[in-house]
């Protein structure tokens, strides 16, 4: 396969969008399975909401913008290093949600902890995706 920027665009959105939807599914089936209440999954929403929203905003204005010419440099390296830290980012999120549906943990202290976290780490990926969108575009 030959890495272009079109495709590692492409990774990186697609990279992003699944584990949102992962993290909403697993929302959802806490959710229809009684494990949560009407407002736990609301709090539950808004912080997967605050947690991923800007992060997608950035990656999917970026992702449908203008095409890119592939005469152009091309850092592969920056890609590498986005998806690296990207996926290592969502990982943890998704874990910490993933306790829940295994029935560890108490849903309150996790969503406290992945707003902590993600508040945290956000210099990971921040940088690293802002980078890699600006500079390949």
């Amino acid at each position: 396969m030959v890495l272009n920027q079109n495709k590692s665009r492409n990774i990186i959105t697609i990279t992003w969008l699944f584990f949102f939807t992962i993290n909403l599914v697993i929302l959802l089936y806490l959710y229809l399975d009684n494990w949560l209440y009407y407002k736990d999954i609301l709090i539950g929403l808004k912080t997967i909401s605050t947690t991923y929203g800007g992060y997608l905003g950035i990656i999917i204005a970026f992702h449908f913008s203008k095409k890119i010419k592939e005469d152009s440099q091309y850092n592969v390296s920056s890609f590498y290093i986005s998806l690296f830290c990207s996926v290592i980012w969502n990982i943890v999120i998704t874990l910490f949600l993933f306790r829940l549906a295994l029935g560890k943990g108490y849903f309150e202290h996790t969503i406290e902890l992945i707003s902590d976290i993600a508040a945290m780490f956000s210099w990971l990926v921040g940088g690293v995706i802002g980078y890699f969108f600006a500079k390949n575009s």
